[in-house]
């Protein structure tokens, strides 16, 4: 019986190896969202020059902030085929980031088993807020670590969500700009030039999303495109952008100040 079961199964047809990879390459790609990895790659540099900025900072910790951004940017991409209601995707993108969120600034809290440090962290945050309600003054930097951290993640998140869901890449650029302004004014002028290295990814999302945009009014029309064009467009939008930083920086600039805002500003 083993005999003929043996002979059986060396009678029966093997699918060609390179079958086998095109079906594993075709379930794979039903999981990617139509932007393509590319605009994920693309997106995640410029998630992570903003919160290398608060690193660079130092104001307080923030263990895991990198994978925040990580994370968070990674929940869109992976329901971006899934037919699902928005409000279960969100669910699980605040459920997960609670627990991240938690789980990281617990670490801060030294020599304790678990559950004790689940408590600590429970009365530091009443005992911050009980003083911040009734303007006192306190040391505790943890609600800090929370709030940055919890920021981090609601960045990477939203920014990922607009621009898969919704092929949306300015509400990613407006956000990153802020955050990245925003924790550059707290820095000493030699940081400034980080805003050079956000800015060169900002171009070259929105060169790709346009690429993306109109590969599928290409494809609609009946229009050949394959993947060497727009990797051509990509390699132009690259050299195209280094050009302008460079030029940008080289250019003389005249800072205008309102004396009266200046004024009011430094009192």
């Amino acid at each position: 019986m083993n005999r003929d079961l043996s002979l059986a199964e060396l009678l029966k047809p093997q699918l060609p190896t390179s079958t086998r990879k095109d079906t594993v390459l075709n379930i794979l790609k039903g999981f990617l969202p139509d932007q393509g990895v590319t605009l994920y790659v693309i997106l995640l540099l410029s998630l992570i020059c903003t919160v290398d900025i608060v690193v660079i900072g130092n104001w307080v910790e923030t263990p895991g902030i990198y994978s925040a951004v990580l994370i968070s940017s990674l929940i869109p991409v992976c329901f971006a085929r899934v037919k699902s209601h928005s409000f279960f995707i969100h669910a699980v993108s605040l459920l997960v980031g609670v627990s991240f969120v938690l789980y990281q600034t617990l670490t801060l809290i030294k020599n304790m088993p678990f559950m004790e440090k689940v408590s600590e962290l429970q009365l530091r945050l009443d005992y911050w807020y009980g003083i911040a309600t009734n303007d006192g003054i306190s040391t505790d930097l943890i609600p800090y670590t929370i709030t940055l951290l919890s920021l981090s993640w609601i960045l990477g998140y939203a920014s990922s969500w607009f621009a898969f869901k919704h092929n949306n890449i300015w509400i990613s650029i407006v956000l990153n700009g802020v955050s990245i302004l925003t924790c550059l004014s707290f820095l000493p002028p030699e940081y400034s030039s980080r805003f050079y290295l956000y800015a060169f990814t900002a171009m070259i999302l929105i060169t790709h999303i346009s690429t993306v945009k109109q590969k599928r009014e290409w494809l609609k029309n009946g229009t050949s495109f394959n993947k060497l064009d727009g990797w051509l467009t990509l390699n132009s939008a690259v050299w195209y952008s280094i050009a302008i930083l460079v030029i940008a920086t080289a250019m003389p600039m005249k800072i205008y100040v309102s004396r009266p805002v200046a004024d009011a500003w430094k009192s």
